[in-house]
């Protein structure tokens, strides 16, 4: 019983000594300052900027170079919104993987001390005769065993929050993270294909059609050969349709990613009636243990059960969230590899 009292008495010491916990906002708000991509993607954007001003400023510029010189603008925006949106997905797993650390630790230690209260009880029984050196064996196997686990968890937490102080910059150990954040709302089907849109792959497509169909216009006249001009005709024949294959593929990504989403809303909704039960059964135990019918051991290790089932739904809900950023990127067309 003293492991478990100590237990909660070295968490309660833990909670009051650490700063105030980081948002997953506040950790999303960090990740473009130190990502490459994001880096590069802006000083890109500044320089198709510069170029279609120096372009437009050009009064022998013909139409051809204005707009491609708009459209690499429009380009380097939507590469832009990508990196930014891929920054802040990174950010995001980075988060939910350092949560997830956080509990597989928490139940580790929960396990530990139940272990060690376990064998402190075979203890005193064997002394008393009413257990077998089998029995003590076994207690103590278990607590070495919880032991381990206890460790390694400890270094995949250690490893989960180096991964995600890297990607924020900062320090390993000076942020604490909070397990509160908003999931987005689910849309619709015809809404998460509305934002096909901004997706940057349509609108090269579409751009690429733009530009031969400009390009036949230069040529479709009596000064031109009718060989030059079918050509051009071709070209454009031939962007339509990489246009529409390119819009059905991506209609297709969209619904594969929104069914995946769906599947993980359902999983959501089976953990948390889980978690709801398991709740309402632990409950239960601790009346049963205040009315002395179970021992304080039961009572911690039907605890622990409803931590497990806690930290599955909370998994549930990470899963939740990335299949919410996958169609985000989806319709984008940021697809995450």
């Amino acid at each position: 019983m003293r492991h478990i009292l100590f237990l909660f008495s070295a968490l309660t010491f833990f909670a009051l000594a650490q700063p105030a916990p980081m948002s997953l906002t506040e950790a999303i708000a960090l990740a473009p300052e130190f990502d490459v991509e994001v880096i590069s993607a802006r000083a890109d954007l500044a320089a198709a900027e510069r170029e279609l001003a120096r372009t437009e400023a050009d009064p022998l510029a013909l139409r051809l170079p204005l707009v491609q010189a708009q459209q690499a603008l429009a380009n380097a925006q939507g590469d832009l919104d990508n990196a930014l949106l891929a920054a802040r997905a990174t950010v995001s797993d980075a988060y939910y993987v350092a949560l997830e650390a956080d509990e597989v630790l928490i139940l580790a230690e929960m396990r530990q001390a139940i272990a060690a209260t376990s064998l402190e009880a075979t203890q005193i029984r064997y002394e008393a005769g009413a257990a077998t050196e089998l029995e003590l064996e076994r207690a103590q196997n278990d607590l070495l065993a919880a032991e381990r686990s206890s460790q390694d968890a400890r270094q995949s937490k250690n490893l989960a929050y180096s991964e995600l102080a890297s990607l924020i910059g900062k320090a390993d150990n000076d942020f604490i993270l909070s397990t509160d954040f908003a999931l987005d709302d689910i849309p619709s089907l015809a809404e998460a294909l509305s934002d096909l849109a901004n997706n940057s792959q349509l609108r090269r497509a579409e751009q690429t059609v733009e530009i031969a169909r400009i390009q036949l216009e230069s040529v479709d006249n009596a000064f031109s050969a009718q060989a030059e001009i079918e050509t051009a005709r071709d070209a454009l024949q031939n962007a339509e349709i990489r246009l529409a294959d390119t819009r059905r593929s991506l209609e297709l990504s969209i619904r594969q990613s929104y069914n995946l989403l769906l599947a993980a809303q359902g999983r959501l909704e089976n953990a948390n009636a889980n978690a709801a039960t398991s709740a309402e059964n632990l409950e239960a135990q601790r009346l049963r243990f205040e009315a002395g019918s179970i021992s304080l051991l039961a009572y911690e290790q039907a605890k622990l059960d409803h931590a497990n089932i806690v930290a599955q739904a909370n998994s549930a809900r990470y899963d939740l969230a990335q299949a919410l950023t996958q169609l985000k990127r989806s319709a984008k067309g940021a697809n995450l590899p």
